[in-house]
């Protein structure tokens, strides 16, 4: 590995601001910004879905149906900003900032390659992606003309995601928190127009829907790219058409961030068998299961932000050769996100009936999404124990545990879901009851696994902890 040279004077952190200061006020300071970002995307999603509905049911099925190849796409992106996270973090936790910039740098040429190739897979093979989940012809057809244009633009979101992490692995998460914002408040307006032909656009409907998103990402890469010029920070990418490919960092930044990518393909799988599972109860199941897993999304996107400041605190603990500091970091993190999930619990428990009619007015839906929210509200707790020691995990660059604990446990879903719910006969609550206890083994097992501290001994970046 072609590796700089030691940092000089002007690219030396003198004040390392995510160390610096009370634990408890840093944990805050990183996930406010990313939590923020979490709901300007779930507010995206529906922003697509309502302008869409306007064309129809088959053109809304067709949307729904791809996030789930679109989840995978995000799953392969996880193997370049899991890896940045935690390289990046460690070097800058050890104020040896040009080795920061070297795997930033990588970091983002790889995205944009590596996005180029994820974006030309779904062009050529969506149609049989469509296919393979069994949609009708009118609806694969529809879903593939969104997909097609959104796919042509993905080496633009790998790349804005990617300078998204290394600002967050610096502990700045609110630059991200700004310019992802601000793309997407884009799309949600840009959306009409492209769809519906709204004054001098043409009318492109589902290739328009997909087109905004598109265009909205490269507006996304293109500030931070301006950012990153004007600012010059640091530890920021160099933007410089000779910068040639380091495989061996590369290669590094894959073997970190290809287990959590594994994880992220396999629950989606997963989830595409218990779709198949709870429709073949009735429309009525299988729309309960969308309702209660957008309304529990609330817990799992509140999880995923306070795993963002696990991950950059644990990673730049260890870069300061601070493993104690890191496991302290790791779980007054965890602490923070038990008392939301399980305040959230006692929310879906008590007032699961209001929340869904808010949703359907349909009897069958209610009752089911009612059943559902009820039932996983004994899980999320566990659900925080996972994701957030997910982070943690991911900090120190040791993904693998993580892997092997989210994938058995996904995989086990289905077995699980269909004896509940189709050899004891408990129906479609079946399913869900499969979901929760398998998030609690699944957290329990984590918590575990993370306690035993083998974490703290993982070199990174030619980087150890002791």
């Amino acid at each position: 590995m072609n590796l700089p040279p030691e940092a000089s004077p002007a690219l030396t952190l003198t004040d390392n601001s995510v160390l610096a200061g009370p634990l408890s006020r840093q944990i805050w300071r990183l996930f406010w910004p990313a939590c923020t970002v979490m709901l300007f995307e779930t507010a995206n999603t529906v922003a697509n879905l309502f302008w869409v509905a306007k064309l129809g049911t088959q053109p809304v099925a067709g949307v729904v149906s791809s996030m789930f190849i679109f989840w995978l796409a995000f799953s392969l992106l996880n193997i370049v900003t899991s890896g940045v996270i935690a390289t990046v973090s460690r070097c800058l936790g050890a104020q040896k900032v040009e080795l920061a910039r070297h795997y930033a740098t990588q970091a983002l040429l790889f995205a944009l390659a590596f996005g180029l190739l994820v974006g030309t897979g779904g062009v050529v093979f969506g149609k049989q992606f469509f296919q393979w989940m069994g949609n009708a012809p009118e609806v694969a057809a529809l879903g593939y003309r969104y997909l097609s244009a959104l796919s042509v633009f993905l080496p633009f979101l790998f790349g804005a995601e990617t300078a998204a992490s290394i600002f967050r692995a610096s502990g700045d998460t609110k630059t991200p928190m700004m310019v992802t914002g601000s793309a997407l408040i884009f799309n949600i307006v840009l959306n009409p127009f492209l769809i519906f032909g709204l004054g001098p656009f043409p009318r492109l409907e589902m290739a328009g829907a997909g087109l905004s998103t598109g265009i909205a990402y490269t507006a996304e890469l293109l500030t931070f790219l301006f950012i990153i010029k004007k600012k010059r920070p640091p530890f920021a990418p160099l933007l410089s058409a000779r910068i040639k490919p380091d495989y061996r960092t590369i290669g590094e930044i894959t073997r970190i961030g290809l287990p959590v990518s594994i994880s992220g393909i396999s629950f989606t799988v997963v989830y595409l068998f218990l779709d198949n599972l709870a429709s073949s109860f009735g429309v009525f199941a299988l729309a309960a299961l969308g309702f209660g897993n957008r309304i529990e999304a609330v817990s799992f996107l509140t999880c995923f932000a306070f795993s963002v400041a696990a991950a950059t605190l644990v990673g730049q603990y260890l870069g300061a050769k601070d493993p104690k500091g890191a496991e302290r970091a790791a779980y007054k993190t965890l602490f923070y996100a038990m008392a939301v999930t399980g305040s959230l619990s006692l929310f879906f428990l008590i007032l699961a009936n209001p929340i869904v009619r808010i949703f359907s007015s349909d009897g069958a839906v209610i009752d089911a999404a009612v059943a559902y929210l009820r039932i996983i509200a004994l899980s999320q707790v566990f659900m925080g124990f996972e994701i957030v020691l997910e982070g943690a995990f991911a900090g120190a660059g040791n993904t693998l545990p993580a892997m092997l604990i989210s994938v058995s446990g996904s995989v086990a879903r289905i077995p699980l879901a269909y004896l509940f719910a189709r050899t004891l006969n408990l129906g479609v609550p079946g399913i869900w009851w499969a979901l929760t206890l398998t998030t609690i083994v699944r957290g329990a097992v984590t918590l575990f696994w993370f306690s035993r501290g083998g974490w703290k001994k993982k070199k990174v970046a030619g980087l150890s902890a002791v």
